[in-house]
């Protein structure tokens, strides 16, 4: 729903910057992006409604924020990011509803929010939403290395009882994994130079691959190993399909 509303809204802007994404290229018409948007929604909210009320009252507030983050001019302003961390962190929650341990997933969720935030406002400079900044891109790379630390902690936190010792070890390793990622891709970024280019959307596709290994590190906490190592595993992945897609 989110994605589709996106292309949707930004289709002007798209044809100007972004002429191979799907409406643009002439791929997907108008038409069929708006029956997306609209079937997708509903399935969305159906399927919340069959896990109970907190379950679609928190569906309805994220398709709510995701869609004031796309129809809302320049994506909301200051605001966008803080949206698009709200949308990541109720995912979270929703699912936690669902199995019936919202508040245990608070934590969790908090880190999930700061990681978004972070990146989305390193990523409006890639469009020159905001003007660039060196030094305000580190900055907002260094939080979401810092939410990346936190994260195995806080699911940890979350859980009674703790989860084994090699789980948790599993997911501290990877949480250091991802800080690790996110400044070797700066340190490529800085060393190519940030005067126009693709470097930018490299580093920030870097970030946002890294939810990966975000999301791996939070399995790991809850002592899931067989879908830590499945995202583990989409990692490269993911880093071979934003050769042919753009990741933001």
């Amino acid at each position: 729903f989110g994605m589709a509303q996106n292309d949707l809204a930004d289709r002007e802007k798209d044809a100007r910057l972004g002429r191979g994404r799907p409406i643009p290229s002439g791929e997907v018409t108008p038409a069929a992006a708006r029956t997306v948007v609209l079937a997708s929604a509903a399935a969305a909210l159906g399927l919340a409604a069959t896990t109970g009320t907190p379950a679609l009252a928190l569906a309805a507030s994220i398709v709510g924020c995701i869609s004031l983050y796309n129809l809302v001019p320049r994506h909301a302003g200051r605001l966008g990011p803080a949206l698009l961390g709200a949308v990541r962190g109720q995912n979270l929650l929703l699912g936690a509803t669902a199995l019936g341990a919202p508040v245990a997933a608070l934590p969790v969720a908090a880190t999930y929010f700061v990681y978004v935030l972070a990146v989305s406002s390193a990523a409006r400079m890639e469009d020159a939403e905001v003007p660039f900044s060196r030094r305000g891109l580190r900055a907002r790379l260094g939080v979401a290395q810092v939410a990346g630390l936190l994260a195995p902690a806080a699911a940890a936190f979350a859980l009674d009882p703790a989860p084994p010792a090699p789980a948790l070890a599993a997911s501290a390793v990877v949480g250091v994994g991802l800080a690790a990622w996110i400044g070797r891709a700066w340190r490529t970024a800085a060393a190519a130079g940030f005067e126009g280019g693709p470097t930018i959307p490299r580093l920030i596709g870097a970030a946002l691959s890294g939810f990966f290994l975000f999301d791996a590190a939070v399995a790991f906490a809850a002592g899931a190993w067989v879908a830590a190592t499945a995202l583990l595993l989409l990692f490269p992945v993911s880093r071979a399909l934003v050769r042919r897609f753009p990741p933001s």
